[in-house]
């Protein structure tokens, strides 16, 4: 796939995917905000109610007290006051609607005493009359008076029970013209409970009109409304995340099968490259030797044969390596561990290199100063990481490469550090040189061979005999691989 191809692709699912997200927060809003707003009609609802309730109470307080200036047109029935509140009782004289009782029983006084319609009986009722004015228009009655909070507070749990609204909540009644408050259930900040949109005017029928106002403020309401779409916010949330990490996986797998298969193509062009050079060479060696002048001379034929020799096995370590790669990727793969001494190993490989150094001028040292070094390891393959990376030091090294070998111990094992004072190489390199297939750039150079495999068959088989390995450099002043490898048994 071409790359602008890919970032197209990228660019419209990261459109789409930023449109889902965007219309789902959009809907989780507008829920909460109609949730809040049926919340809200609730409580009004209530408020209104619970008001209603109290000025009819209070109409009734009134009318009962004024009719108890007459004995007459209040029967002695008991009956039984129930407020909105549910638990409010009261026992108290049956009231009827006052114009009936002086109807009514004015017609049966006059029935039962014709004779007797007096001035007394029009004294009475207008005395009832001013009575009925006085309070009216005279006393104008406290609103402690007409006001019970704990009443108050039933009829609000009431209310809030009958719709759903289980939730504590501060109320207060108060004046906002005079900034006072009359009652409240709460010790804390009255302001939330006074300026609250939650309210509802206590008595709107007085004649005079009424200015104290019931608020309500519910402190874990933002909970409650949450809690109300939680299960549809959780399953939004859940499959938002899951399209996201489904959307991240992608892309990254994109971009690594993008890398993979540059990664690929390089190493295919530098194994053919690796791989055609030392054939074409014993090819002409071969087409060289053909000649019978050339087959006459030893010393040409010797050297000529030296040549084939060593392209030869230049051509099998290129293959072995390839091979070893290959190795690795199967499952099947398992290494062979045996008792070995790590010194006599390293001394071994070192033995290998020491021609071809020699051939550059080159000098290597050992400092093997770990007093055990006996572990549980694959004695082949422990001898390709350390030749890979002595290897790669004579690779990276100018003229005269000079490499130092180092051993010691810590409390678990053993630390092997291969140093040398080449090239170094960049911190972003560091991160991806035991990546299969990288080669670190080596700008317009093109004498460093290889297919980018080493340093990635040295990582996987250190760590499948449960070490570790780092590497420090400084471009231009070398660098330096540390390998852990743990004792054996756990000695």
């Amino acid at each position: 796939m071409k790359k602008h191809i890919i970032w197209i692709v990228i660019s419209l699912m990261s459109v789409a995917l930023i449109g889902l997200t965007s219309f789902q927060v959009y809907w989780i809003n507008n829920a909460l905000k109609l949730n809040q707003k049926q919340f809200e009609q609730k409580v009004q609802q209530s408020l209104q109610l619970v008001s209603q309730r109290l000025e009819k109470k209070d109409a009734y307080d009134f009318t009962h007290n004024i009719l108890r200036v007459y004995p007459g047109v209040v029967s002695q029935s008991t009956r039984r006051f129930e407020s909105s509140s549910g638990n409010y009782n009261e026992d108290s004289s049956e009231v009827t609607n006052p114009s009936y009782y002086w109807g009514h029983h004015a017609f049966w006084f006059n029935i039962i005493n014709p004779d007797l319609r007096s001035e007394n009986q029009l004294l009475r009722k207008s005395e009832m009359v001013n009575v009925v004015v006085e309070e009216m228009f005279g006393r104008k009655r406290s609103i402690h008076e007409r006001v019970n909070p704990d009443i108050l507070e039933s009829m609000l749990d009431k209310e809030f029970f009958e719709r759903g609204i289980e939730l504590n909540y501060d109320f207060a009644v108060w004046n906002p013209y005079m900034d006072s408050v009359l009652y409240t259930n709460t010790n804390n900040d009255i302001k939330k409970v006074k300026h609250s949109p939650l309210r509802a005017r206590l008595f709107p029928n007085d004649i005079l009109g009424s200015t104290h106002y019931l608020t309500v403020n519910f402190p874990d309401e933002s909970a409650f409304l949450f809690r109300e779409i939680w299960a549809t916010l959780a399953t939004s949330v859940v499959f938002i995340l899951l399209i996201i990490g489904c959307f991240t996986y992608a892309i990254y797998t994109i971009i690594r099968q993008k890398k993979l298969s540059e990664m690929k193509n390089d190493f295919i062009n530098n194994m053919t490259h690796e791989l055609k050079t030392p054939i074409a060479t014993v090819g002409l060696a071969c087409e060289a030797l053909h000649e019978k002048e050339m087959r006459q001379n030893d010393s040409i034929l010797l050297r000529y044969l030296d040549v084939i020799k060593d392209e030869n096995n230049r051509l099998a370590t290129q293959v072995e390596k390839v091979l070893q790669s290959a190795l690795l990727d199967k499952p099947s793969f398992q290494i062979k561990n045996t008792d070995l001494k790590l010194h006599d190993l390293i001394e071994n490989v070192v033995s290998k290199i020491r021609v071809p150094l020699e051939a550059k001028s080159g000098e290597v040292e050992l400092k093997l100063n770990a007093s055990n070094d006996n572990i549980l390891g694959d004695y082949e393959h422990l001898s390709h990481v350390v030749l890979n990376l002595l290897d790669n030091a004579m690779k990276y090294s100018p003229d005269k490469p000079f490499i130092n070998i180092s051993t010691f111990n810590i409390q678990d094992g053993i630390i092997i550090e291969i140093s040398d004072q080449g090239k170094g190489m960049k911190q972003e390199e560091l991160k991806r040189i035991f990546d299969k297939f990288y080669r670190v750039h080596t700008g317009d150079r093109h004498d460093v061979k290889g297919f980018g495999l080493g340093l990635s068959y040295v990582k996987s088989i250190v760590n499948m005999h449960g070490g570790d390995i780092s590497v420090r450099s400084v471009l231009g002043q070398g660098s330096t691989f540390s390998i852990f490898l743990p004792f054996k048994n756990g000695e």
